[in-house]
């Protein structure tokens, strides 16, 4: 299995954690993928260049790229090579090394390991995960989530946080993806539905809010501090909107979809 994620670290917030777990997580997955951004590119580069001495497959995109052209080269470099059918799991960097961190690493490790045979999967957050999230956060996502069941009749995470797909899929993506935004990863689920797989879904603790974290300040404090600010509840809404666009496209029109919960 490959990792595969976009790189956008500009400062090296995450240099020495991705540093110390880089030898686990080179044992667990085939090789890591990674998308970076211009500005890690710029102002990031010797650590980029340490990660490829390593042994990952880095992708430097150029000016005016965006955060789905960013996601499209690290997944085409996981299916790059002539013949390699190794199955992908794509994830956010901080959602990686957080979990790495903390007590949710080898349940991270063994839930990427147990569903790698699944042709499309979403990592759904249990309740105890967004338990630990802002409420707000819940409920603009849920939107999304409402629209596509009014859409397709069910129920699917449009914002997930973590999938894996087979090669198969992943070819099947990058053949039709161009969606520039974060709606990207809603675009890949409803490529995948249309190549016929069935979107799988289970719910993990290990996608507890990793914010907090990163941020070194009390969870709580935090959380509702970010509950009850207008721009966090902004922020969220711009994240969605692109989603609710790609799930009203015409080429999504009467898709069938199909759902197993694992």
């Amino acid at each position: 299995m490959n990792l595969a994620f976009p790189y956008h670290d500009p400062s090296g917030t995450f240099n020495e954690a991705l540093r110390r777990h880089l030898d686990r997580l080179q044992s667990t997955f085939d090789v890591l993928c990674i998308g970076a951004t211009p500005p890690t590119v710029a102002h990031n580069a010797a650590f980029i260049a340490e990660l490829r001495a390593a042994g990952c497959r880095v992708a430097e995109n150029g000016p005016q790229t965006t955060i789905g052209d960013h996601s499209r080269s690290a997944l085409r470099l996981a299916v790059a090579p002539a013949g390699e059918n190794q199955p992908i799991a794509f994830l956010f960097l901080d959602r990686v090394l957080y979990a790495m961190e903390t007590e949710h690493k080898e349940p991270f490790l063994a839930d990427l390991a147990r569903y790698q045979d699944q042709a499309c999967m979403v990592f759904e957050r249990t309740p105890a995960a967004w338990a630990t999230h802002p409420a707000s956060y819940k409920e603009v996502e849920g939107m999304s989530t409402r629209l596509g069941e009014l859409l397709f009749g069910r129920t699917v995470d449009w914002c997930p946080c973590a999938l894996l797909f087979s090669a198969e899929i992943s070819r099947g993506i990058l053949a039709e993806s161009s969606n520039p935004s974060y709606a990207v990863w809603t675009e890949w689920l409803l490529l995948a539905a249309r190549q016929g797989a069935a979107i799988a879904s289970t719910e993990v603790d290990w996608l507890a809010w990793e914010d907090p974290f990163w941020e070194q300040v009390d969870s709580q404090a935090y959380r509702r501090a970010q509950n009850t600010d207008p721009n966090q509840i902004v922020k969220r809404i711009h994240m969605q909107a692109p989603i609710a666009l790609v799930l009203a496209e015409p080429r999504f029109r009467n898709l069938t979809i199909r759902r197993q919960r694992l």
